[in-house]
């Protein structure tokens, strides 16, 4: 399928960036997320200093921070599965903040038992996702 095609048809999930803290909340992941007819609406997705220290074994704010700066293309996979995850439960809404807490979610991502069916466009951190390919199990 061409991305020509899924564009028209397709939620168009693009990453802006990722800010660190050094607090209570570690990193958060922001998201522009465009429905198929053109709405448009903010996502964050937070990770809190509890999720990185217990996934990744780690010690400590600055410590957590470091691991999290480490591993954003993780932080970046699970927050794209996350808004897959909440455009089939059509939860969907402007300036949402969700915050990643359950481990077990993460490590199926990690192991490839539940991954991401978002086309990647030619632009980086832009996806196509459609719910004709839904995520899943696998």
């Amino acid at each position: 399928m061409s991305v020509d095609n899924v564009e028209q048809k397709a939620w168009k999930i693009q990453y802006l960036d990722c800010k660190y803290h050094n607090g209570t909340v570690i990193a958060e992941t922001i998201f522009e997320v465009t429905e198929p007819n053109g709405k448009t609406f903010g996502i964050y997705i937070i990770f809190p200093m509890v999720f990185i220290n217990d996934y990744f074994d780690g010690r400590g704010r600055d410590q957590s921070v470091k691991i999290a700066k480490e591993n954003e293309s993780w932080l970046k996979t699970w927050s794209l599965v996350r808004i897959e995850e909440l455009i089939n439960t059509h939860s969907i809404k402007d300036r949402l903040k969700i915050h990643i807490t359950d481990l077990n979610w993460a490590k199926k991502i990690q192991q490839h038992q539940l991954k991401s069916t978002s086309y990647p466009d030619q632009k980086p951190n832009i996806f196509y996702y459609s719910a004709e390919h839904k995520i899943g199990f696998r």
